[in-house]
């Protein structure tokens, strides 16, 4: 049964927001907590969902941040996506290097983080 939860970390409280398969949380830059589903954005407030623009799917590796009335989006692979709440595309930018991590300052500028993965393949040495 998934559920996204809002923990109280003094009183050691839990509180059931949504009964929904969230598979990423966020906040925008005004404190507003989203629920990232299969069905789109959900304002955890409100209930209200954001239906999200045709050229965008949502898996396990999509990661949001919100500044205004923008909305960012990466799948974590090359591409970064920019859309606003009533779009029914999205602006889409392919980048040429693995996306790790994604924040958005309040002046919208997107900062990425890649990283170099360690060669971990196995030899087998005969003697």
């Amino acid at each position: 049964d998934a559920r996204v939860k809002r923990y109280d970390f003094i009183t050691e409280e839990e509180q059931i927001l949504l009964s929904v398969n969230s598979l990423s949380l966020f906040n925008t830059n005004k404190g507003v907590a989203y629920a990232a589903t299969d069905k789109g954005l959900v304002n955890l407030v409100t209930k209200h969902i954001i239906v999200l623009p045709d050229n965008i799917i949502v898996d396990l590796n999509m990661r949001f941040k919100s500044v205004d009335d923008y909305f960012y989006a990466t799948d974590r692979i090359k591409t970064v996506y920019r859309f606003k709440a009533s779009d029914k595309e999205a602006d889409v930018s392919k980048l040429d290097f693995n996306i790790h991590s994604m924040d958005v300052t309040n002046e919208h500028q997107i900062l990425l983080g890649s990283r170099i993965m360690k060669d971990i393949n196995i030899e087998r040495i005969w003697w």
